[in-house]
């Protein structure tokens, strides 16, 4: 799932309804993954009811 809100709607919860409506539609358990420094998403989501359970770290040698 993507979930994309137009920058001129952000800040009316409208992420976080999108996120709360697919936790509702899925049969199943519901995954989101959202880079850490998406820090908007990552509160998003959150807000939405979903728990982070892990973080994932890019790494460039």
């Amino acid at each position: 799932m993507i979930t994309l809100v137009e920058p001129g709607a952000r800040g009316r919860g409208l992420g976080r309804s999108l996120a709360r409506a697919a936790r509702h539609l899925a049969p199943g358990p519901l995954w989101a993954q959202i880079a850490p420094g998406n820090a908007a998403s990552v509160r998003c989501f959150l807000a939405a009811g979903f728990e982070a359970v892990g973080a994932e770290v890019l790494l460039v040698g």
